[in-house]
């Protein structure tokens, strides 16, 4: 063992190499240990796209260990300027060359930050696999020209969206309120605002031609904006396009079980929905959607059935008048038969003087009785 207490410089694989202290084991493996280790060199290492030109890294940890064709770092670090890696333990496999990344992984970028449990990169295969609450921060078009900075990612636990309830909505009563409405509900401004997603797996394939990523594990998403508002969408699985520049969530049957909600209380369900990721292009489609959107036009939910029903209007109870009782039929008056005329019929069917017109045949049968003859010239 040959040990080096002193602070060490020089050249280690093609950079120039920085460490406080060492130790090299003169046997079959050649075992290498140095502490607070910095290392500059080209590298071809870049995830981003299939680019075979070396870029200038900067490598540092606080232990670094080579043991045959394993290279070891303990919280390690490096950039290319472009982006920048972190992870607890890194372990190159150089014969192999397949790294894993173990503890927690950090990756940070102009375009997004990225943080998960184990990350597994194939660099012959140009694939990589995220795997363990991987949580991804997708900056806003305005800072994507800012170069990668490490910053803190909020966490995201994985919420039913049944837990997710939107407050009651206010009027909007003021242009600015109606704008903000109209902000929320529009997928074009999708790059406007930070998204932060959240997955249990990504499986990335980063050679061009082929750039692709299976999102498994109950992908969900959400976009905080300002006052209050939020957007938040979940789904089975997703699928990135890289080639279309398309992101594609889904389910895992034909039931629609991607969903989407918002801050204002929309509530939509989808089996499939699909959206531009490409620069400058905020198409999208989706496949069965339904589901409910709030409204503020009182005349509009009038018409859908939203207005309250009002009771019946009962008119008042009128009393009948009181019938007074009536008083009985009244006999028809008795005739005088003395004032009766003898000698004129009635006209009727029993004659004028039936009895009394001068005898029994006078002008009771003869008389007006029954024929109306003209009583006056009948003889008693």
């Amino acid at each position: 063992k040959v040990s080096m207490p002193k602070p060490i410089a020089g050249r280690f694989r093609g950079g120039a190499i920085n460490a406080a202290s060492g130790s090299l084991m003169l046997n079959k493996n050649r075992e290498l240990v140095v502490k607070h280790v910095n290392w500059k060199g080209t590298a071809a290492l870049s995830l981003q796209e299939d680019d075979p030109t070396p870029k200038q890294w900067n490598l540092s940890g606080d232990e670094v260990k080579s043991v045959g064709d394993i290279v070891t770092y303990t919280n390690g670090e490096g950039t290319d300027g472009d982006i920048i890696v972190r992870g607890q333990l890194i372990e190159h496999n150089r014969k192999t060359d397949v790294i894993v990344v173990t503890g927690r992984v950090e990756y940070y970028s102009g375009a997004a930050n990225m943080t998960s449990d184990r990350a597994t990169i194939y660099r012959k295969e140009k694939r990589a696999v995220l795997t363990g609450n991987v949580t991804m921060l997708m900056k806003p078009k305005s800072e994507r020209d800012k170069g990668p900075k490490i910053e803190t990612i909020t966490p995201f636990r994985i919420t039913p969206p049944d837990e997710v309830v939107a407050g009651r909505p206010k009027p909007s009563t003021t242009p600015q309120e109606k704008r903000d409405l109209e902000d929320l509900r529009d997928p074009k401004n999708i790059r406007e605002y930070p998204m932060l997603v959240r997955s249990e797996s990504v499986e990335y394939w980063y050679r061009k031609g082929q750039r692709r990523a299976n999102i498994t594990g109950s992908p969900q998403a959400k976009q905080d904006l300002p006052r209050d508002r939020w957007r938040q969408v979940w789904a089975d699985k997703g699928f990135w396009d890289g080639e279309k520049e398309e992101l594609t969530l889904s389910t895992t049957s034909e039931e629609p079980k991607v969903r989407m909600k918002n801050s204002t209380g929309d509530d939509l369900f989808a089996v499939v929905f699909t959206l531009s990721t490409k620069e400058d292009d905020e198409s999208y489609h989706g496949k069965k959607i339904k589901g409910s959107i709030t409204s503020e036009d009182e005349d509009l939910n009038n018409a859908s059935g939203t207005k309250k029903a009002e009771p019946p209007v009962v008119p008042p109870a009128t009393k009948e008048p009181e019938k007074k009782p009536t008083d009985p039929p009244k006999d028809p008056p008795k005739k005088d038969p003395e004032k009766e005329d003898p000698g004129k019929g009635d006209g009727g069917t029993t004659g004028g003087g039936g009895t009394t017109g001068g005898g029994t045949t006078g002008g009771g049968t003869t008389g007006g009785g029954t024929s109306g003859g003209d009583p006056g010239k009948t003889k008693g």
